[in-house]
């Protein structure tokens, strides 16, 4: 017996138009783009081995893998790859808006030049807008008035926690807001 997680989602699933809240960059690498980041260095792989990586039972697995595959993410060029990739599965998946978190503490722990990681980042975004369209432009007003009132609930959810929110709308504005201003202010 399969379980859902076994199964793809049906493609009436596959179609509606999403939005991404909260997803991490480092935790979007799927198998395949593992098993070329490895390549990349001339390591020798196989998809199972890498499969392996992401079963794991508890939380402690988790973070293993975690480390594991994080350990492959060491130059611009690596997070150029993988935000392009992330972009090119988003585009596949109808997401519409998307707001992702990169693991800027890993980076600076391994003591990695977060400058140049972000102008990866920075590529590999340009490059997904440009070849998927995705996260690149606004098709429709109804789309922005959805992003404007995410963002919004988003901001009074959490201002009073001290977290600052940054949410970038499809048609590059953005808002921001902190403990001192109450809701998103949009630029």
């Amino acid at each position: 017996m399969s379980s859902a997680l076994d199964r793809p989602p049906n493609s009436f699933l596959r179609f509606l138009p999403k939005a991404e809240l909260h997803l991490h960059l480092e935790g979007a690498i799927e198998p395949p783009t593992l098993v070329e980041l490895r390549q990349r260095r001339g390591e020798r792989t196989t998809r199972g081995e890498v499969d392996a990586l992401y079963r794991y039972e508890d939380f402690p697995g988790f973070l293993l893998a975690f480390k594991n595959i994080t350990e492959h993410l060491r130059t611009a060029d690596d997070y150029e790859l993988i935000t392009y990739r992330l972009m090119q599965r988003l585009k596949e998946e109808n997401v519409l808006h998307a707001e992702v978190y990169v693991s800027v503490g890993v980076c600076l722990w391994r003591k990695q030049d977060f400058a140049g990681i972000f102008e990866g980042l920075d590529r590999g975004r340009a490059r997904g807008a440009r070849d998927s369209a995705t996260l690149g432009a606004v098709d429709s007003a109804a789309k922005l008035a959805l992003a404007e009132r995410v963002a919004t609930a988003l901001g009074a959810l959490f201002v009073d926690t001290g977290v600052p929110v940054i949410a970038v709308f499809p048609d590059g504005r953005f808002a921001a807001a902190n403990r001192k201003r109450r809701g998103l202010r949009c630029r």
